[in-house]
């Protein structure tokens, strides 16, 4: 992760505020609570923050993204709330990479497909990623260049015992070898528990 000039983990976290705000506040799960919600942007560099916006519960997390022109040669990890393949390309498109925990929907057309140990699987080309199950391939973890319109992206499954996690990789780091070995500590670590640097 030398290779950065930061890197950037970006969360947010709500909490209940007093019921009489819930006209300025609203809740997102009930109409008679009142809710707001903090959007971090947090340098893992410095351990410090660098943006911070409250908003009402049941704004967009989306919305409060960093501009894609800030983060040139920087890395964003964020959490599966911050799938969005239009600012993914936008970011990719000025020079930042990011890693980001995916949902259960994602559904992008493989274009290539390796196992952990980097043995090609090309009966796996040309499928959407959701037809691919460990019914179908044992493997534990599969390393996928997927495809969304024009925009070329790698996203790396990891079953485990309990739930399989996807996680979206945005060049440079996306062509990074050693991602696979990667997923099972490190980064995927640090993305996949964001919400922990905002409650502690």
């Amino acid at each position: 992760f030398s290779q950065f000039d930061d890197i950037l983990l970006q969360d947010g976290s709500s909490f209940n505020v007093h019921p009489e705000l819930a006209g300025v506040f609203p809740c997102r799960f009930s109409p008679l609570k009142a809710a707001v919600e903090c959007h971090m942007t947090l340098s893992l560099f410095s351990q410090s923050p660098i943006a911070m916006t409250v908003t009402a519960d049941t704004a967009s997390e989306r919305a409060y993204l960093p501009a894609p022109h800030t983060l040139r040669n920087k890395l964003l990890l964020a959490d599966a709330g911050y799938v969005d393949f239009g600012y993914f390309e936008q970011l990719s498109l000025s020079g930042s990479s990011f890693i980001v925990r995916g949902s259960q929907s994602l559904n992008p057309l493989i274009v290539s497909a390796r196992n952990g140990q980097g043995r090609q699987l090309p009966t796996l080309a040309g499928k959407k990623l959701r037809e691919i199950s460990r019914k179908n391939n044992r493997a534990e973890v599969l390393d996928f260049t997927c495809r969304r319109g024009r925009f070329e992206f790698r996203i790396i499954r990891r079953c485990g015992l309990r739930r399989k996690n996807a996680f979206v990789f945005g060049s440079p780091i996306c062509r990074h070898p050693t991602l696979p070995q990667m997923t099972s500590w490190q980064s995927i670590a640090v993305a996949g528990r964001s919400n922990c640097c905002l409650r502690n």
